[in-house]
C-alpha cells in the first residue's frame, strides 16, 4: 500500500479543505510531519484511518470541527503486486447529530484500472469494510495501528502485547486462521458430512427391518394358500351365476306386474270424475268464444263515462285560470313602468357616490403616509448625529495606532539579523555537534575492535577441538551404516507385499461368499419366475374363455337392436294412422283413401327388449373392463418374469469362471504365506528398529556437533566481517573529523565567535521576540484596514441620509395639496350624508324593482300557457265522447249473435261457465294423459303375464340367492386382492435384500473414514496447531528485529522469545544478561519497538498478503538523548532503500534538518481559518 493524496475538510483543527500530496512526500524515501502542539499533526493520521476504516485510534466520536457539522475525507492510494496492482480512492462524510453523537452520510471505494478509468464502485460502510480488509490490505483497523500507522499511545503495543493477544493478532495478519479453527472446522464439516452419511444409511437399514430369505418363503407359503382357496371359490360362483341368471328375468317381471297392476286399479277409480271434466270443458270452451265481446262493450261504457266526468273538470278549471290572467297583466304592467321611468336615474346617482367614496378613502391614506413620513425624518435626523459622533471615534484611533506601528516598524528594522550570519551560526552549531560525535564513535569502535579480536582467538581454539570430535563422530556413523546395508540385503517381504496379500485372502474370502449368495438367489429367483409363468398361463386362459363370450353377447345386441328398431318403425306408423281421416293424404304414401291401417304395437315389447339391451351392454362393458385388468396383469406379469430371467442371467455371468472348491484351496495357501512373512518381518524390524535407533543417536550428536561448528564458523565470520567493517569505519570517521574540524575552526575565525551555542541561542531569542512583534504589527495593520473601512462607511450612510431627508420633505408637501382638493370634491356629492349608506339604499331599490317585475312576467307568461293547454284537452275530450257513443251500437249487435252461436241465454250464463285459458289446456292434457296411461297398462299387464309362463320366486328366495352370490364375490375380490399384495411384497422384498447388503458395505468404509477424521479432528483441537505455527512466526519476527536493533544499537541489544511467547531482551553490553521488557527505559522501548514494527512490516510483506510500502510513527523521539536520536534517524533514513517510505510526527526541532521532505502545520486562527498546510524541502 502507498499513498497518494489526502484530503480533509471539517475534522479537529482542519475547517476548511486541505490536500496532502503524499506522492512528493514519499518520493525520497523519508519524510516528517512538523508543527507546534495542537496545530493538528497527529490529525493526520486520524484522517488516515477514518477514510480507510471509518475510525481513529483515540476512541473518540468528538473529532468534528465545533464550527461545521459535517467532515470530509478523501484518501487515494495504489495496493496490490505486479498485474493486480491498481488506484483506489476512499472518500467518507460523516455529520454531527441533533442528539450529540455521529453518523456516516456516506463512505463509497472507487477501483481504477491502468487506464486512470473508474473500474468498481463499492457503497455502504460495511461492504468498504470488508473490501479493505479481506481483498485490498488484508489487515483490520487494529492491526493497522499496530503494523502500518502508529498513533500515539500504540508504537509499543505490539512488544508489551501478552502471548494469547499477539497470538490473536498474528493469526490475523499472517492468514494463520486456515490452521487454527478454519482447519479445525473443516475437519469438522467433513467428520459431520461423514457422520450424517452414516446415520442416513443407519436410518435406511432400519427402514428394512424385517428383509430377509426366510420371510419370502414365509410369503411364498401364504401366495400358494390363497391360490388353492381361490380355485374353490371360483366353482361356487359358477354355479350361483347361472342360478341367478334363471331367476333374474322372473324376479324383474313379477315386480313390473305388480306395479303396472297397482296403478290400472287407481285409475278405474278416477273414471267417473274424469267424465265431469270433460263436461266442463266444453262449457269452458265455448264460454271462451263469447267473453271477448263482453269485455269489449264493457270497456266502451266505462271509457264514455270517464270522457264526460274529465270533460266537467276541465271547463271549471278555464273559469278559474281566465280570471287569474287579467290581474297579473295589472300588476305586471305598474311594475314595468318603474323600470323603465326610475332605474337610470339611480344609476346615474350611485356612480357619482362611488367616485366620492374613493377620493374619501385615497384622503385617508395620504393623510397616513403624511405621518409615516414625519416621523421617519425626526428617525433619520438622530441617525445623522449619531453617525457624525462615530466618524470622529474612528479618525482618532486610526491615528493612535498608525503611530505605534511606526514605532515598532523602526524596532524590527534595527534588531533583524541577516539570514548569512544566521546560516553559518547553524552551519557551526551542527558541526560542532558532527564533531562531537565522531570523536565518541572512534572510541566505541576502537574498544569494539580490540574485543572481536579476543573473540576471534578464542573461536578458532575451540573450532579445533570441535573438528576432532566431529571426526570421530563420523566413524563411528560409518560403522552403524554398514551393518544396516548388510541388514538391508537381507531384507524380507516389506509391508506392501503383506497388505497386497491380506488384500488377496480378503477379496477371495469375499469371492466365495459372493458365489454362495448367488447361487441361493439364482434358486430362489427361478422358483420365482415358474411361479410368474404359471399365472401367465392361467391368465391367457381365461382371456380366451372371457373373448368366446364377449363376442357371443356383441352378436345378441347387434340382433336385439335390430328388433327394437323394426317396432319403433312399427308403433310411428300406427301413431299416423289414428290421426287419418278418410279423404286426408297419407303422410307415408300419399294416397286419400286408406283400405287397411297399421297394426298395433305392443309398447311393453318394446320396452323389455330395451331393457335387455341394457342389460347387455352392461355386461359387454364388465366383460372388455374383466380382459382389459386381466391383459395388463398378464403384461405385467410377463415384464415381471422377463426381469426375473435377465437378473438370473446377470448373476450366472458373475459367478461364469469361479470354482468354490478352487477358491478356498488358494486361500489357504495365501493365509499361510502370510503367517510366515508376519514371523520373519517381526524379527528383521527388531534389529533393523535397534540399528535405526543407535544410528538416529550418533547423527543427532553429529548434527549437534556440525551446528555448533556452523555456530562457530558464522560468528568467527562475522567477527572478522565485523572487524574488516570496524576499521573500514574508523578509517572514514577519521578522515571526516579531519574535514570537521577545519570546517569548524574557519567558521568560528569567521564569525569572530568563541562560543556559537550561546550566540545561537541569543539569535533563537531574537527571532522569537521579532515574531511576537510581527504577529501584533499584523493584527494592528488589519485593525486599521478594517478602521479605513469603517470610516468610508459612516461617510456614505451620512450622506445618504441627507439625502432621504430632502425627498421626505418634498413628499410630504405634496400629500397636503391633494387631500385639499379630494375634501371639496367629497363635500359637493354627499351634501352631509354618510356617502356608504346612500350607495346602499340605491342598490337595494333598483335590486327591488328588477326582482319584483321579472317574477311577475314569468307568472304571467305561466298563466298564459295553462290557458292554451286547457283549451285543447277540452277539444280532445269532446271528440272521444262522439267516437265512443258510434261505437256501442255496433258491439251489442255482434255480443247478441254470439251468445246465440254457442248455445247461452246471456251474459251471466257465460260468466258462470267462463275458465281461464291455461286451465282449460291442463283439463284437456289431464284428461288425454288419463286414457294414454290406462291404455298402455292395460296392455303391459297383458304382456308380462304371457312372458312369464306361470313360473313364480318368492321375495325371500331372491333376496337369499343376490346376498349369497355377492358375498362370493367379495370373498373372491379380498382373495386377488391379498395375492396381489403378497406377490408385490415378494418382489419389494427381494429388492430391499439387495439393497441392505450394499448398505452394510457402504457402512463399513465410512465407519474406517469416520476414526481416520476423529484423530485428525483430535490433533487440531483448540489453538494448539495453530499457536505451533505462531509461535514459529514470531522467532522468525525476533530473528529479523534483532537484526535490525543490533544495526541500529550497534550489536548491543538483541530479541528472544520466551516459553511463555513473551519477549526477552539481551543486553550484549553486559555479558548478554537478559531482561523483561517492561525494565527498558524509555529510549529503550521506543528502539526495541521500532526495529519490531519493521520487522512484523517485513514478515507481513514475505508472507504475501498485502504490499506495505509506508510506515507511520507518531510519537518516541523526544525520549531519546541525541546520540540515540541520531542512530534512530538513521535507521530510518536506510529504509527507503528496503521499498519502504517512512514518515515521522515530531515537534522535536533538531529532526527538521534530517528529514529531506517536511510537512509543515500551521496551528488553526481562531475565527479566521483552520489548520494549514505545506510541503518543504530540506
Amino acid at each position: 500500500m502507498r499513498p497518494i493524496n489526502l484530503k480533509i475538510k471539517g475534522l479537529n483543527s482542519f475547517l476548511q479543505e486541505e490536500e496532502i500530496d503524499f506522492s512528493k512526500l514519499v518520493e525520497k524515501g523519508l519524510f516528517g510531519i512538523f508543527g507546534p502542539t495542537g496545530s493538528g499533526k497527529s490529525t493526520i493520521l486520524d484522517a488516515i484511518t477514518l477514510a480507510i476504516y471509518g475510525q481513529v485510534a483515540r476512541k473518540s466520536t468528538s473529532y468534528i470541527n465545533t464550527e461545521t457539522d459535517k467532515l470530509y475525507i478523501s484518501f487515494e492510494f495504489k495496493a496490490g503486486n505486479g498485474k493486480n496492482r491498481k488506484k483506489y480512492k476512499i472518500e467518507r462524510s460523516i455529520k454531527r447529530k441533533k442528539d450529540g453523537g455521529i453518523s456516516t452520510v456516506f463512505a463509497k471505494l472507487i477501483t481504477y484500472n491502468n487506464l486512470g478509468e473508474e473500474e468498481n464502485i463499492v457503497e455502504k460502510t460495511t461492504e468498504v469494510r470488508k473490501e479493505i480488509e479481506n481483498n485490498i490490505i488484508g489487515l483490520n483497523f487494529e492491526d493497522f495501528i499496530k503494523t502500518v500507522v502508529l498513533p500515539q499511545g500504540k508504537f509499543s503495543e505490539f512488544l508489551t502485547l501478552a502471548g494469547a493477544e499477539r497470538n490473536r493478532m498474528l493469526e490475523r495478519i499472517l492468514g494463520l486462521e486456515e490452521y487454527g479453527e478454519k482447519l479445525s472446522q473443516k475437519i469438522k464439516v467433513r467428520k459431520d458430512l461423514v457422520n450424517e452419511e452414516l446415520r442416513i444409511l443407519n436410518g435406511e437399514l432400519n427402514r428394512y427391518e424385517g428383509v430377509s430369505v426366510e420371510n419370502i418363503k414365509i410369503l411364498k407359503e401364504e401366495q400358494k394358500n390363497l391360490l388353492e382357496e381361490e380355485e374353490k371359490l371360483k366353482q361356487q360362483i359358477t354355479i350361483l351365476n347361472e342360478k341367478y341368471e334363471k331367476y333374474k328375468r322372473v324376479w324383474e317381471l313379477q315386480q313390473q306386474l305388480a306395479l303396472h297392476e297397482v296403478k290400472h286399479e287407481k285409475l278405474i277409480e278416477n273414471k267417473e270424475n274424469i267424465e265431469d271434466k270433460k263436461t266442463i270443458l266444453q262449457k269452458g270452451r265455448n264460454a271462451l268464444a263469447v267473453i271477448p265481446y263482453i269485455h269489449s262493450l264493457e270497456k266502451n261504457n266505462r271509457d264514455i263515462s270517464e270522457s264526460k266526468r274529465l270533460l266537467e273538470k276541465y271547463k271549471e278549471s278555464l273559469r278559474d285560470l281566465t280570471v287569474q290572467t287579467k290581474n297579473k297583466e295589472d300588476e305586471y304592467k305598474v311594475f314595468y313602468d318603474k323600470k323603465e321611468n326610475d332605474i337610470p336615474l339611480c344609476r346615474d346617482k350611485k356612480r357619482e357616490v362611488e367616485e366620492a367614496i374613493k377620493l374619501e378613502e385615497e384622503k385617508n391614506d395620504l393623510e397616513a403616509e403624511r405621518k409615516i413620513l414625519m416621523q421617519k425624518q425626526e428617525n433619520t435626523k438622530s441617525k445623522i448625529n449619531s453617525l457624525s459622533l462615530k466618524l470622529e471615534e474612528i479618525r482618532t484611533n486610526k491615528k493612535h495606532i498608525e503611530s505605534e506601528m511606526q514605532k515598532r516598524e523602526e524596532y524590527i528594522s534595527k534588531r533583524t539579523i541577516s539570514s548569512e550570519y544566521r546560516t553559518k551560526i547553524i552551519e557551526g552549531s551542527r558541526l560542532e555537534e558532527k564533531y562531537i560525535e565522531i570523536l565518541k564513535d572512534i572510541k566505541e569502535s576502537s574498544i569494539s575492535k580490540e574485543n572481536i579480536l579476543v573473540q576471534i582467538e578464542n573461536l578458532e581454539k575451540d573450532k579445533r577441538i570441535l573438528e576432532e570430535e566431529l571426526s570421530n563422530k563420523n566413524n563411528e556413523i560409518k560403522k552403524l551404516d554398514s551393518r544396516k546395508k548388510e541388514l538391508e540385503n537381507s531384507k524380507p517381504d516389506n509391508n506392501d507385499i503383506i497388505f497386497i496379500l491380506r488384500e488377496n485372502i480378503f477379496e477371495i474370502t469375499n469371492k466365495i461368499k459372493e458365489c454362495k449368495e448367488i447361487n441361493l438367489k439364482v434358486n430362489d429367483l427361478k422358483n420365482i419366475k415358474l411361479e410368474l409363468d404359471k399365472n401367465i398361463n392361467e391368465n391367457n386362459e381365461k382371456l380366451k374363455v372371457l373373448n368366446k363370450d364377449l363376442k357371443s353377447k356383441e352378436n345378441s345386441l347387434e340382433s336385439l337392436k335390430k328388433d327394437i328398431k323394426d317396432l319403433e318403425y312399427k308403433n310411428l306408423a300406427n301413431i299416423l294412422s289414428k290421426e287419418l281421416k278418410e279423404g286426408n293424404e297419407c303422410p307415408v304414401c300419399g294416397s286419400t283413401t286408406h283400405p287397411k291401417l297399421a297394426d298395433i304395437v305392443d309398447n311393453s315389447e318394446i320396452e323389455e327388449k330395451q331393457q335387455i339391451q341394457v342389460r347387455l351392454e352392461k355386461a359387454i362393458n364388465d366383460l372388455r373392463n374383466n380382459i382389459n385388468k386381466i391383459e395388463i396383469e398378464v403384461s405385467s406379469l410377463k415384464k415381471d418374469s422377463e426381469n426375473k430371467e435377465s437378473e438370473i442371467k446377470e448373476l450366472s455371468k458373475r459367478i461364469l469362471g469361479l470354482n468354490e472348491e478352487e477358491l478356498k484351496r488358494e486361500k489357504n495357501s495365501l493365509e499361510e504365506r502370510l503367517k510366515k512373512s508376519q514371523a520373519y518381518l517381526e524379527k528383521w524390524n527388531t534389529e533393523n528398529e535397534k540399528i535405526e535407533n543407535e544410528l538416529k543417536v550418533k547423527t543427532e550428536e553429529k548434527y549437534k556437533l556440525e551446528n555448533k561448528e556452523t555456530g562457530y564458523i558464522t560468528k568467527l565470520e562475522n567477527h572478522i566481517k565485523n572487524k574488516n567493517e570496524l576499521e573500514e569505519k574508523l578509517k572514514i570517521l577519521e578522515e571526516e573529523h579531519e574535514i570537521i574540524l577545519d570546517k569548524y575552526i574557519k567558521i568560528k575565525e569567521e564569525l569572530s565567535l568563541k562560543n556559537i551555542k550561546e550566540k545561537l541561542e541569543e539569535v533563537t531569542n531574537i527571532d522569537k521576540e521579532l515574531e511576537k512583534i510581527n504577529k501584533t504589527l499584523r493584527e494592528q495593520k488589519e485593525n486599521v484596514k478594517k478602521l479605513e473601512q469603517d470610516k468610508d462607511e459612516t461617510e456614505l450612510n451620512i450622506n445618504n441620509y441627507k439625502d432621504e431627508m430632502v425627498k421626505i420633505e418634498q413628499s410630504i408637501n405634496s400629500k397636503e395639496e391633494i387631500v385639499q382638493r379630494n375634501n371639496k370634491k367629497i363635500e359637493e356629492v354627499s351634501k352631509g350624508k354618510d356617502l356608504k349608506e346612500l350607495k346602499v339604499k340605491i342598490e337595494r331599490y333598483v335590486e327591488n324593482v328588477l326582482n319584483k317585475e321579472n317574477r311577475l312576467k314569468l307568472e304571467l307568461e305561466g298563466l298564459q300557457d295553462k290557458l292554451n293547454k286547457l283549451k285543447e284537452e277540452i277539444s280532445g275530450v269532446e271528440k272521444t265522447i262522439f267516437t265512443l257513443e258510434n261505437n256501442l251500437k255496433d258491439i251489442e249487435e255482434k255480443l247478441e249473435v254470439a251468445l246465440r252461436e254457442n248455445n247461452f241465454k246471456n251474459v251471466e250464463e257465460v260468466k258462470e261457465n267462463s275458465i281461464e285459458r291455461i286451465k282449460l289446456e291442463a283439463l284437456e292434457k289431464e284428461i288425454k294423459a288419463y286414457e294414454e296411461e290406462l291404455n298402455i297398462l292395460t296392455s303391459n299387464i297383458e304382456k308380462i303375464k304371457i312372458q312369464l309362463e306361470g313360473r313364480k320366486i318368492t321375495k325371500e328366495e331372491w333376496e337369499s340367492l343376490v346376498e349369497n352370490r355377492e358375498e362370493k364375490n367379495n370373498y373372491n375380490n379380498e382373495i386377488q386382492e391379498k395375492k396381489g399384495q403378497v406377490r408385490e411384497k415378494i418382489n419389494e422384498m427381494s429388492k430391499n435384500l439387495d439393497r441392505v447388503k450394499e448398505i452394510q458395505k457402504e457402512i463399513k468404509k465410512l465407519e474406517t473414514k469416520n476414526d481416520s477424521l476423529e484423530e485428525m479432528f483430535d490433533l487440531t483441537k483448540g489453538k494448539k496447531f495453530v499457536e505451533y505455527i505462531s509461535r514459529s512466526h514470531l522467532k522468525l519476527i525476533a530473528k529479523i528485529a534483532t537484526s535490525k536493533l543490533k544495526e541500529i544499537t550497534r550489536e548491543r541489544y538483541g530479541l528472544e522469545i520466551s516459553e511463555d511467547n513473551n519477549f526477552i531482551i539481551i543486553d550484549n553490553y553486559n555479558g548478554g544478561v537478559k531482561r523483561e521488557c517492561n525494565s527498558l527505559s524509555g529510549g529503550e522501548t521506543f528502539l526495541v519497538s521500532l526495529s519490531l514494527a519493521l520487522a512484523l512490516s517485513t514478515k507481513i510483506q514475505l508472507k504475501g498478503n498485502t504490499s506495505i510500502e509506508f510506515f507511520f510513527l507518531d510519537e518516541g523521539f523526544g525520549t531519546l538523548d541525541t546520540t540515540t536520536l541520531d542512530v534512530a534517524m538513521t535507521s530510518l533514513e536506510k529504509l527507503h532503500r528496503e521499498k519502504l517510505s517512512v514518515g515521522i510526527i515530531s515537534h522535536v526541532e533538531e529532526l527538521k534538518n534530517r528529514v529531506p521532505v517536511k510537512l509543515l502545520v500551521s496551528p488553526p486562527i481562531p475565527g479566521v481559518c483552520g489548520s494549514r498546510v505545506k510541503v518543504e524541502y530540506s
